[in-house]
């Protein structure tokens, strides 16, 4: 029977084949080799889509050009296209188009996280503003402040830093009437101007 080879050449072989030149062709083989032909053509792909392709394709170093652009999940990304991440594992170290790694040993290059929020206070209560959103070794710019008639009172700033998953403040810029402090993975604010005041945070993450 006529066939693939298991390399991807097409061989004409059976009974009666090839044909010799003078001799009567016999319905048979002739009617054999068109159904093998036929099976031969079922199993290519087809330009307009009509076949589904039932196995991985080896693609021998070559490039699959003029992809459109994808649609849907699933679909293939062509270089130079931006792809949105959900939930994605890393392995190793990860190289990024702006030159930047991410390692699964720690973060080797900038990272930008941010928060913001609002969050009522009592007076002279400490009060938990936001958890710092990570583990592994980091640094926030954190800032406070209250709608109040004199901001520079109230608006404190600090550097949080995040080492073996130990949060603290390294370094930290006080108001006359606030002050921020850790509580374990939480950054907390602490109001001395009276009542019931509303705290307006925000974090970045700068490392």
């Amino acid at each position: 029977m006529s066939g693939y080879n298991g390399s991807g050449t097409y061989v004409i072989s059976g009974t009666g084949l090839p044909y010799v030149s003078g001799t009567v062709i016999s319905a048979t083989v002739a009617n054999q080799l068109n159904t093998d032909l036929a099976t031969g053509l079922s199993n290519c792909i087809t330009k307009d889509g009509q076949q589904t392709v039932t196995a991985n394709i080896p693609w021998n170093g070559n490039k699959i050009t003029g992809l459109g652009a994808p649609t849907t999940t699933g679909d293939a990304l062509s270089w130079g296209r931006i792809a949105t991440l959900g939930a994605t594992t890393f392995s190793g170290t990860t190289t990024f188009p702006d030159g930047g790694t991410w390692s699964t040993t720690g973060i080797a290059a900038t990272v930008v996280n941010t928060g913001s929020g609002t969050q009522s206070c009592l007076n002279n209560t400490a009060t938990t503003l936001f958890a710092v959103p990570t583990t592994t070794a980091a640094m926030f710019l954190v800032t406070c402040g209250f709608g109040v008639s004199d901001p520079s009172d109230y608006t404190t700033v600090a550097l949080v830093t995040v080492d073996n998953a130990a949060r603290r403040i390294v370094s930290i810029q006080t108001a006359t009437d606030s002050t921020l402090s850790m509580s374990g993975a939480n950054v907390q604010v602490t109001q001395t101007q009276g009542g019931t005041q509303t705290a307006n945070w925000a974090y970045l993450r700068i490392q």
